[in-house]
């Protein structure tokens, strides 16, 4: 079955400023992520001294039949994990690590959400971790299983059902 990429939407709170929307698609064209759309669409309803917001939409248009890494592409992976790695530096902050950015991706196919992973916000070297022990749990997973990971004390763990967003 052939990769069936429609678009990768990058959407982040908004209250994101226009440098930091700039900011967003250098890294991703940098990262080797040159079709994508960034847009600031989050409604935060908490108050805006919130840690930054980054969502990242993959939008598949055929079913998951190899699994989502043999779909994707060893160098679209690649990239996507250089962009998460890059966003992350890029907001992360060592005094107030509850500030550090909050990123999720999820993967739709056909327009269902099909696998969310959130990533840590602790700090830098976590998100290492977790971006460098992801792959096994994503190899793992049965076609077209709808999958939660989160990234929680040290390790990857699962949850059943779907995260609001």
């Amino acid at each position: 079955m052939e990769f069936n990429l429609i678009k990768i939407e990058i959407i982040t709170h908004q209250e994101a400023t226009s440098r930091e929307i700039t900011d967003l698609r250098k890294i991703a064209k940098d990262s080797g992520l040159e079709e994508i759309s960034v847009e600031n669409k989050i409604v935060r309803k908490m108050g805006v001294d919130l840690p930054p917001e980054i969502l990242i939409f993959i939008w598949l248009g055929a079913p998951i039949v190899t699994g989502f890494l043999q779909e994707i592409g060893a160098e679209g992976w690649r990239s996507l994990k250089r962009f998460i790695r890059r966003v992350f530096k890029n907001y992360e902050n060592k005094q107030e690590p509850i500030y550090n950015p909050i990123i999720t991706t999820e993967i739709r196919v056909e327009s269902r959400p099909n696998i969310q992973l959130i990533f840590p916000t602790k700090n830098f070297e976590e998100l290492k971790k977790a971006l460098d022990e992801i792959d096994i749990h994503l190899r793992n997973r049965k076609p077209n299983q709808f999958l939660v990971l989160y990234f929680y004390k040290g390790k990857w763990r699962t949850k059943k059902n779907i995260l609001k967003n």
